[in-house]
């Protein structure tokens, strides 16, 4: 069942109480309901981490040459400003292989967890999913910012090196410091 589907079914258990003439208790999600939303958080979970571990599997071993930092450093980038770049695109590249499935897993979870909370249950694990999600963006903002402020040339340069696909980071950084 594709997550539109669930998150119709669900709209529509949710008003149930209304439609019956009890629109004055609290919203109750039905068991059923709350039964399909947890068997498919659960496939999308499995998904999910099924790709997240193909994309840091398949990540490419990028390191910088020295002809590459020397033409940068020549654009007037420090060290410490590729680096900041080299860890936004990866950041980026990672984002990009999990995007889809990402995002339909973090919809379930809302689901499920709004469910849940309806029904006066608990569900911890998106507290968490939430935390490290929100904690990961706002490390990436101040590496976005300085990413997108870089000149079209510059960034259409570093998209020729490091492409779009996931790429081991942390040997990328530290072949800047190497040189």
């Amino acid at each position: 069942m594709n997550i539109f589907k669930i998150s119709i079914l669900f709209a529509f258990f949710i008003s149930l109480p209304t439609f019956a003439g009890q629109g004055s208790t609290p919203p109750f999600v039905n068991k059923d309901v709350v039964d399909v939303l947890n068997k498919e958080y659960l496939k999308l979970k499995s998904i999910y981490e099924k790709k997240l571990a193909e994309c840091q599997k398949n990540r490419k071993k990028i390191e910088l040459q020295n002809s590459q930092l020397l033409y940068l450093s020549n654009l007037g980038m420090s060290e410490k400003d590729i680096g900041k770049a080299v860890v936004y695109l990866g950041m980026r590249n990672e984002d990009l292989c999990v995007n889809n499935v990402q995002k339909d897993f973090y919809f379930s979870a809302g689901l499920l967890k709004t469910a849940k909370k309806m029904n006066d249950e608990e569900f911890d694990e998106l507290e968490n999913i939430q935390d490290i999600t929100a904690n990961s963006v706002i490390k990436s903002l101040d590496h976005l910012s300085f990413y997108l402020a870089l000149p079209q040339t510059t960034k259409d340069y570093f998209d020729g090196i490091f492409g779009f696909e996931p790429f081991n980071m942390i040997k990328a950084v530290n072949s800047i410091k190497r040189q």
